[in-house]
């Protein structure tokens, strides 16, 4: 009997052998929405950032700006999650990584490429339209300096 149990304690021990430690990361920001008046809106709000957040293109942006090597879409699809807290608009992105520092660095990174991904979304059209009539109003000016021009021009003569 002992011996069957120091057996498979044994197993147990040489099964475990090559876990490598996992270290998790979090930080917690909020997306550029009105405050949720609902859980449904407060999880639609997060499915937003999640689905972001393990986006394969935006986790090897985020890996790449700290200048760390990983499978982007291993490290996408298995070690980021990102979940609301309570019913509130404000999320908590986690990151687990076999090193510390690089779990807190990625989950910092990966925050802002979320950030930046949705105001790029969201204010993308508005940048259309400032940059519009921005020609608009630089063709205006030329116009008014042309006939001002040519007002004075006609006083002159």
């Amino acid at each position: 009997m002992i011996a069957a149990l120091v057996l498979l304690g044994m197993g147990g021990l040489l099964f475990h052998t090559t876990d490598v430690p996992r270290y998790a990361a979090s930080t917690r920001f909020v997306l550029d929405t009105s405050d949720p008046q609902s859980p449904s809106q407060s999880q639609a709000i997060a499915d937003t950032a999640r689905a972001i957040a393990t986006g394969p293109a935006q986790v090897a942006s985020a890996l790449k700006r700290i200048g760390v090597r990983r499978d982007a879409v291993d490290v996408a699809a298995h070690n980021v999650t990102v979940d609301t807290i309570g019913t509130s608009g404000v999320l908590n992105l986690t990151v687990t990584d076999p090193n510390g520092a690089v779990a807190v660095r990625l989950a910092n990174a990966l925050a802002l490429v979320v950030i930046e991904t949705r105001m790029k979304a969201t204010n993308g059209p508005v940048t259309e339209i400032v940059r519009s009539l921005d020609t608009q109003i630089d063709s205006l000016t030329r116009q008014i300096t042309s006939i001002d021009q040519k007002a004075t021009d006609v006083v002159a003569s």
